[in-house]
């Protein structure tokens, strides 16, 4: 699996054998079944690996599924780093606008609002990074093509779910601090200066 195809010649069994052969059998039964069936017509013959087909495919991508793996553990530590980044960036950025957020409620902006500009802010962030990222990996993604099996690189379904989960969690990460900033009060705001 995973190789591509090799001419074969078949010839007599008869003609040409050196005693080791392959057979493979399309049955229900159990490898055990296989074994018993094969020495009950010769018990001299020396029968070794019977084993399913299910498990000689899983054999012959255990290479792609470890490289898969990997980049998949990759993949979520890059999507928690950035989470916590943006989520540091954003709580930072409302430390520092702190007393004009004050000021706008102060003069009739509501929490809502305050709330909505914080989330706008950080997800206007995350979408210029998402096309970016888009982009990239849409250049990128034909050096990928041996890890992808039934899926094609420039696959339109999967580039948008990425980019929705990616939303997703920049919008979880900019509640926190949107929420922190809704519940400033103008007051204090203002006394501390």
């Amino acid at each position: 699996m995973g190789e591509p195809a090799r001419p074969h010649v078949y010839v007599p069994f008869a003609r040409n054998s050196d005693g080791a052969q392959n057979i493979i059998v399309e049955t229900t039964a159990d490898p055990e079944t296989i074994r018993k069936a094969i020495a009950s017509v010769n018990a001299a013959a020396r029968v070794y690996q019977v084993q399913t087909l299910d498990s000689w495919v899983d054999r012959s991508y255990w290479q792609v599924r470890f490289e898969v793996d990997v980049l998949g553990a990759f993949a979520v530590l890059a999507l928690l780093l950035a989470a916590v980044g943006l989520y540091g960036m954003i709580s930072y950025h409302v430390t520092l606008r702190r007393r004009e957020i004050g000021i706008r409620m102060a003069v009739g902006a509501r929490a809502a609002d305050v709330f909505r500009l914080i989330l706008r802010q950080g997800l206007s962030t995350t979408l210029i990074g998402v096309c970016i990222g888009l982009a990239l990996s849409a250049v990128l993604a034909r050096f990928m093509t041996k890890l992808l099996y039934g899926v094609s690189p420039a696959d339109p379904l999967t580039y948008a779910s990425v980019a929705a989960v990616w939303l997703t969690v920049a919008a979880a990460a900019c509640y926190l601090p949107a929420r922190r900033a809704a519940c400033v009060d103008p007051t204090e705001c203002l006394r501390d200066e």
